[in-house]
């Protein structure tokens, strides 16, 4: 539903029905991708621009995160971007709907492991907000 956070935190249990291959585990502070490339789907979004504020813990690589609307390139992040803001607000166009259906792709530029770590970490996400 409109403005209401997408949590990627544990004690949301039910983000599992939105999102696929692609995430980790939920942990006290967000959610990492793990792999090159992460999906998250929304359903029932009124036909008008709208906009997505996503709040980013942080990044392991230097290269770019691109986000994807319904296949079409909306945003892109990098670990530099993170020293300014933690939440970024993406023009969501109502031409990228389909039928109210939104499927956010994320594609990672080279995700790495950290020390102890065998995930393939891209970005650390704490909630997704649609709004107009």
């Amino acid at each position: 539903a409109l403005n209401t956070p997408l949590k990627f935190y544990k004690g949301n249990e039910s983000i599992y029905t939105r999102i696929s291959t692609g995430w980790s585990n939920l942990e006290e502070d967000g959610c990492w991708t793990d792999g090159d490339s992460a999906q998250i789907w929304f359903s029932d979004l009124p036909n008008i621009d709208l906009s997505i504020s996503m709040q980013v813990i942080d990044t392991t690589n230097q290269g770019e995160i691109n986000i994807y609307g319904n296949g079409s390139l909306l945003f892109s992040i990098c670990k530099n971007d993170l020293y300014a803001t933690k939440v970024f607000d993406i023009a969501l166009p109502k031409e990228i709907l389909s039928d109210g259906n939104l499927e956010l792709y994320l594609d990672i530029t080279d995700p790495s492991s950290a020390l102890n770590d065998s995930r393939k970490m891209g970005i650390k996400v704490k909630e997704i907000v649609i709004h107009e």
